[in-house]
Order: structure tokens, then sequence, then C-alpha cells
């Protein structure tokens, strides 16, 4: 089919003779009516075959179901390949004649056949063909894909739709509802949700709204869950901001030149101002690209809230950027999004971390507010807790408050509510709520808060703090609740003995001795 200035030219080259006037006048006055073209083509039967061609075209577009046009068309056409190769590009040109003269009548009884079979990639092949014929179709082809599940190519479909500058659908949508197309499609379209979101941006380039375009980008950036998505997002963003902001440069290279050649103007505000927008854009773009590592730390949030070590990385770009405040509200973020038995990497350590960052800056009221807190989540496991407990202690010696210290760890080891929760249980055990065996089971589902008076850890660090800071009494006291407990190790024992024999209490030393046989088999003891 010729192109348009090919027919313009055609054209004009047919008005030239002064008898064809006449017959272009009627078919302006009547371009419906059949018979004026038949004896306009009747009169031109002596002129050169591309002439015959585009009146043929000419006609159709306005008759397209004429029978007539078709069958002299066409037969014109196949007596001008008569001859000639099957794989002529000639032929090719006839055989989509052909199609487009079947067009109405054939094609929709083909796409019902095509997808009625069952197979899928028939069907796809049979619609592909038909777009190149009729694109204005191609919203329902999308439709098939988005039942057939074909994601990927419903959203490459939709992309052409936005491309297309002249795009209008027999729906009624046009290129200015793509916005909503393509938005539907990022939740329906999982695995090319970057690709939407850089399409959606390029539409509204092409239709020069870039704050649009940006609003778009940043959207996007800040929504999607994977970092391939993000990646893709990201770098056609920094590509559209690097592109603005060359063509700006070159519009105030281009403004010097013309300065310099209209001296004595008033060009220079006009400057001015072009550099102030140079250096906007340029402010624009390095911000952005300082943002990249938060943006992909965002990213990988989203995909795991729970993921106590991205939240780490997190808190360490702000403090590395100089940032507390916004230091701070990450941590309170993190310790607030993360769940305990979902947390992916020590919860306890997030905890710790948040309260230190308080004692660095010197804030000592919230650091212990911060431990406090840190106490109540129901960790997954007993240790956690126990090196919250041990890390507050460290915390109230580092400062020197012995006391305070020496409290922290009391309250670690004789649980929350001032007695063993053990004693509790067993106390149901005795009057028949619990047997012995449930008591157990019970005691190993209670929340960490009830179990961790007897973790070793917790018991390591106390006693410790103990023989530093308590009396003999005292001292004598925790070591005999612990190995009572059983939660006392063999050099806990040895550590007890030696500190009776440092206080003269020779017989109580002998007497933990053989406790402490009693209390261990194999290797511990021979």
């Amino acid at each position: 089919m010729p192109s348009e200035d090919e027919a313009g030219e055609e054209v004009q080259a047919l008005l030239a003779d002064a008898t064809d006037f006449e017959y272009e006048t009627e078919i302006s006055r009547a371009p419906f009516r059949l018979k004026n073209w038949v004896r306009y083509l009747a009169a031109k039967t002596s002129t050169n075959r591309r002439a015959r061609n585009i009146l043929h075209e000419r006609a159709l577009k306005f008759l397209p179901t004429s029978y007539k046009l078709w069958h002299q068309y066409l037969t014109e056409r196949l007596s001008a390949v008569e001859g000639k190769c099957i794989t002529d590009p000639a032929c090719q040109i006839v055989v989509n004649t052909f199609e487009r003269a079947l067009h109405d009548r054939i094609w929709p009884l083909y796409l019902e056949w095509a997808k009625g079979i069952g197979v899928k990639e028939t069907a796809i092949r049979v619609y592909r063909r038909y777009l190149m014929y009729d694109p204005l179709h191609r919203e329902q082809y999308v439709e098939y894909l988005e039942g057939k599940g074909e994601w990927e190519e419903a959203a490459h479909q939709l992309a052409i739709c936005v491309n297309d500058e002249s795009f209008i659908s027999p729906e009624g949508h046009t290129r200015h509802q793509v916005d909503a197309i393509i938005r539907s499609g990022l939740t329906r379209f999982t695995d090319e949700v970057g690709r939407l979101w850089c399409k959606l941006a390029d539409y509204y380039i092409r239709l020069g709204q870039f704050e649009r375009a940006r609003d778009v980008y940043e959207e996007g950036i800040t929504t999607v869950i994977t970092v391939r998505d993000f990646t893709m997002v990201f770098d056609a963003y920094s590509q559209f901001e690097e592109s603005v902001l060359s063509a700006k440069m070159q519009l105030a290279e281009d403004g010097d030149s013309d300065g310099e050649d209209a001296a004595g103007t008033d060009s220079d505000t006009d400057l001015d101002d072009d550099a102030d927008d140079v250096d906007l854009r340029l402010a624009r773009l390095e911000h952005l690209l300082e943002r990249r590592p938060l943006l992909i730390s965002s990213v990988l949030l989203r995909q795991n809230p729970h993921n106590v070590h991205e939240w780490q990385k997190r808190v360490k770009l702000f403090v590395t950027a100089g940032k507390p405040a916004d230091a701070v509200r990450t941590y309170a973020d993190a310790v607030k999004a993360i769940s305990p038995k979902l947390a992916v990497g020590k919860l306890c350590n997030l905890w710790i971390e948040f309260a230190k960052f308080y004692e660095e800056h010197g804030d000592m009221s919230n650091a212990r507010t911060v431990f406090e807190k840190a106490l109540l989540p129901t960790y997954r496991n007993v240790d956690d807790l126990a090196s919250v407990w041990c890390a507050y202690a460290d915390f109230e010696l580092r400062h020197d408050c012995f006391t305070e210290a020496l409290k922290v760890m009391q309250r670690a080891t004789t649980g929350k509510r001032g007695w063993p929760p053990e004693a509790a249980v067993e106390r149901r055990r005795l009057t028949g709520g619990h047997t012995a065996a449930s008591a157990q089971k019970a005691m190993a589902e209670s929340p960490v808060q009830d179990r961790v008076y007897k973790s070793t850890k917790v018991w390591s660090t106390y006693l410790d703090l103990e023989e530093s800071l308590g009396t003999p009494e005292t001292t004598r006291a925790a070591y005999d609740r612990a190995m009572e407990l059983r939660v006392a190790t063999p050099g806990m024992v040895l550590n007890y003995a030696t500190f009776l024999e440092e206080h003269r209490y020779f017989e109580e030393s002998f007497a933990v001795y053989e406790k402490g046989v009693g209390l261990f088999a194999f290797p511990y003891v021979k």
C-alpha cells in the first residue's frame, strides 16, 4: 500500500491532466458513490499501474465492502505478479491485499476457532497476525492473555499501546487513559512491575509532562518490592534526570553564545535563570544518587520487615550520614515492626544497640528506658532475654552505678514477679492442677520472662557482681540459690568453694565440693 506522501504525489500527477479534474470534483462531492469511482477507473485504463493502485486504495477507503472494487483491484494485482517467484516482495503485497479484502468476514471466525481449539500458542500466533492488520483490537488480545496467565506478553502489548501516538481502542480508551490501564497491570503482572513503571513514566515524558513522569518514578522506587524492579526503575529515573540536565546545559551554552553575539541587550537575566535551572537539575540528580542506598534498604525491608540485619544496615547509613535523629526513628520503627517470632537475626542485639546509641550521645535516661522496654518482647529463646539483662547491667557498671547494676541482676534471677515462676507451677502441680509432665511442658511453653531466672548466663553475671559488690552473706545466698536451682556450672562450684576458702569458711567450702559432686556426673566428676 503506498504511503500518504506517495499517494499525494500521484494525485497531484493525476490532477495535472485537465480531463481528470471532472472526476476529482465528482468524488469530492460524493466519495461514497460507487459509480463515480468506477467511471474514474475506467477513464484511467491506460495510465500506469501505480496510479491505478492508488485510485483503488482511495476508492476502497470510502467503500471497503464493495465486492466490485475489490475484485477488480485484486485481479490487477494478480496480473502484476504473474510469473514472479513466490518469495518476491510483490507477491507478499498481493497476499496482504487479499487478507485485507477478507478481513471483516474471515478474522472474527478465525479468532473464535483459534481460541476454541484449546491450544494457547496457536491462538497467540493468530492474534499477533490479526493485529498486524487491525491493531485497534490490541486490548482484546490483552484480555485473552490475562485469562491465560500470559502476563509478560500482556505487559508487552500494553507497552505498545503506550508508545503508539495514535492509539485509540474500540472500547473508547485513548493514550490519555493509559495511566489507568498500566496501573491495573501493576497489580496483575507482578513479574513486570519494574517495566510497567518505566513505561508509565515514559508515557508522560512523551507527553512533555516531566513533573508527572518524575512523580511516577518516585512512586515506583518507593513501592517496588524486588531489587530487580528497583534497579530497572531507578536506572531509568537517573537517565531521565541526566537527559534533562544535559538538555538544560545545552540550552545554557546556546544562551551564552547568543548573549555574546547580542552584547548590550537585556539577555543577562535570562542567562542567570538558565544557570539557576541547571544548578537545580544538577542538585536534584545528585540527591537522587545519594538516596540510592536508603532506597535499596527500603526495598529489602518491604520484602521482609522482620530482617534485623537490614534494619541495622539502615541505621548505619543514617549514622554515617550524620543524621542521629533519623537513626533514632529507624531504631524505633525497627523494634515496632519486627515480630520476635519472625525475626531474622538477633532482635535482642537491635534493642541493645538502640540503648547504646543513646548512651553514646550522653542520654542515660532514654538508654535506661530502652533497656526496660527491651525486657518485654517475647523472644524466641531465653538466651536473647538473658543477653539484654546482662547488657543492662554492663551499662550501669560503665557509669559506676554499681548498686543499680546489682539490682538489675537480682531482678533477672528472681523473675519479673519477684519470685521464681517455677514455684507457682510446682504449687499448682501439688494441688492437683498439673502432673509432673504437664508442669514441665507448661514451663517450656511459658514466656521467656518466666524462664530467664534459670539462665546460666544471667547467673554467671549476677554471681560475679555479688562477689565484687555484695557482702559475703549475700554472695553465699546467691551461690546457694544457683545450686538449689541446679543452674550452677562446675566453674561456679569451684569459684564458690574458692570464695569460701578466701573468707576462711573451710568446712563450708568442703561441703560445697561434696554438693558439687552430687550435681555433676562424668566427665565433670571422676
